[in-house]
């Protein structure tokens, strides 16, 4: 599928990209494909203690940054102050935020 949309000038915040075989990592490389900066967030201590394991972060990055401008940080969402240091951040960074894509997601088994 392709799409002529042109997402020059925009900016999108998208949570979860630390993998590259993830979801969060798809979207994000959609995005810059588009035309979007990218501010990117990812916690690899959760995805090290996964059976699927970490990825490589800085792979992720010079991928995602070979298509697009990107800004990364290592982000923990169970502070409650994350979101508002997130939105924060990627304004001080780009100026604006045109998109938000919340990916992130801790995977617990068992109880």
């Amino acid at each position: 599928m392709t799409s002529s949309r042109d997402l020059s000038g925009r900016v999108a915040v998208v949570t979860g990209v630390s993998r590259r075989q993830g979801i969060g990592f798809a979207v994000a490389w959609r995005l810059a494909a588009m035309g979007a900066q990218l501010y990117v967030t990812h916690w690899v201590p959760h995805d090290e203690a996964q059976p699927w394991g970490a990825d490589d972060i800085g792979m992720v990055r010079r991928e995602l940054s070979a298509v697009s401008r990107v800004f990364d940080r290592s982000v923990d969402f169970a502070d409650p102050a994350a979101p508002q240091q997130v939105i924060d951040e990627a304004v001080a960074e780009f100026g604006h935020v045109d998109i938000l894509v919340a990916n992130h997601a801790r995977s617990v088994f068992g109880v």
